[in-house]
């Protein structure tokens, strides 16, 4: 069964006042407790799940009993979080019990709720789970047309096909920033209406989301999970929908490094990418020209100004079939925009994303593992020809390793790195470096 609550006014203590003999201004303490709202429970004939939404970050704990005082408590640490889900497990069934949502900030203001009085199922109750989800999907990009100025944050609109179950009680929407979304993961929405099929979700930053969900019926069981869809957003703010390429995926897992080479867990096989229209031949994919930064639109990394061609079409006279797919590291592409509001001016790129059919093409197949396959890797031309005072200075601009001892890009200067976790000049003379980021992606998101 699935009851909801939305409410709770909680109380913390006063604020505390400056004294007049205080020399400075005092920066005000935070003493406002966290709100918590949209309470859901989900019962069954031995488990409670509780879930509620905070407008800040706070802990999650119940307290709960048959009968007061509630001696009961189950936590989840001491982890922050504005998203709560947790299960009480071990409940008598037909029993009813009776909870106290608590949730403290990192502040140490504590809010909590009222008592909530909730059944758990009689045996031989309904357990029998909903029928799944099916067709959930994203926009190819979202806002459309997209935007040419930068967001700070953008509106993803989830679609699914309505369930049809006469027991619906609701759907529920997860969320995580890795493939395979599970019910461990981030439970972000609820719609309890049936004919009710959209679902929107507010992204800020960059990065990779990944979507499932799910249809609870009215005794508390849970459906399958339906298909899982998956976007980035890049610092321009508009949301790419990703798409699978099996071809691509399986070229990847043909050409990993072996077991034993360094940092082999930095090399793996991504599952998802961006659908380009490579050819302006209006195939449904991204057009082109579309803005992925303020200065920079996705040509610019997926085009060979050696080949003068598409990245991934006909080059040497072999042919890429992976060639209207890309794969982009959404923090790469904001990392080099920051570079060039550093420098200030124009930037032109060498290379950027390289399919792995088309890296096998280059330099007789040396650079088997080039990070420009796994898309958080550039080549930004040196704007001053061979110049190496230039060169330096970008060098310096996009990674933090050498700003001490540079003239060009220290604290002084008002300039710090980028945090390149490998440089290369491919010029004793500086006509252009190679930066990449390749230790980034694994600590926040993945396409893996």
């Amino acid at each position: 069964m699935l009851l909801s609550f939305i409410v709770i006014q909680c109380y913390s203590n006063p604020y505390d006042l400056p004294t007049e003999e205080a020399p400075l201004p005092v920066e005000p303490k935070d003493t406002i407790p966290p709100e918590i709202s949209q309470v859901y429970f989900y019962t069954t004939t031995s488990t409670i799940r509780i879930t509620w939404q905070t407008n800040e970050l706070a802990t999650t704990r119940v307290y709960y009993g048959i009968s007061s005082p509630l001696n009961q408590v189950q936590d989840t640490g001491t982890s922050l979080t504005q998203t709560h889900d947790i299960t009480i497990s071990g409940l008598n069934a037909g029993t009813r019990y009776t909870f106290k949502l608590e949730s403290v900030d990192a502040s140490q203001n504590k809010a909590v709720s009222f008592d909530f009085s909730i059944q758990t199922l009689s045996a031989g109750s309904d357990s029998t789970p909903p029928s799944a989800v099916t067709n959930v999907s994203v926009p190819l990009i979202s806002p459309n047309p997209p935007y040419t100025t930068t967001a700070t944050s953008t509106n993803l609109t989830i679609s699914w096909d309505a369930n049809t179950d006469s027991d619906f009680a609701a759907y529920q929407i997860y969320r995580s920033t890795h493939p395979g979304v599970s019910l461990s993961d981030d439970f972000v929405g609820t719609v309890s209406s049936q004919s009710t099929t959209t679902w929107t979700d507010t992204l800020t930053g960059v990065g990779y989301w990944y979507y499932v969900v799910v249809v609870q019926d009215t005794s508390g069981n849970i459906s399958s999970l339906s298909n899982e869809v998956a976007v980035a957003r890049y610092p321009i703010g508009n949301i790419f929908r990703l798409e699978k390429n099996s071809t691509l995926t399986n070229d990847y897992l043909n050409n990993l490094p072996p077991a034993s080479s360094p940092a082999p867990g930095y090399y793996q096989a991504p599952t998802v990418f961006l659908f380009c229209d490579a050819l302006n031949e209006n195939n449904g994919g991204i057009p082109i020209n579309t803005k992925l930064a303020e200065n920079f639109a996705l040509y610019e990394f997926v085009w060979s100004s050696t080949a003068h061609a598409w990245n991934h079409s006909t080059f040497n006279g072999v042919t890429d079939t992976t060639f209207n797919y890309a794969n982009l590291d959404p923090s790469m592409v904001n990392h080099l925009q920051n570079i060039r509001n550093k420098w200030g001016g124009p930037l032109i790129l060498n290379s950027s994303y390289r399919s792995v059919q088309r890296n096998a093409q280059l330099y007789g197949g040396t650079y088997t593992y080039s990070r420009h396959q796994y898309g958080d890797a550039v080549d930004i031309a040196n704007p001053n020809g061979n110049d190496y005072t230039t060169w330096e200075r970008i060098a310096n601009m996009a990674t933090a390793f050498r700003k001490q001892d540079s003239p060009y890009c220290n604290s002084s200067t008002g300039c710090s790195g980028e945090g390149a976790n490998f440089i290369e000049s491919y010029a004793a003379t500086g006509t252009w470096i190679h930066a990449d980021w390749r230790y980034e992606r694994n600590f926040s998101y993945q396409n893996y």
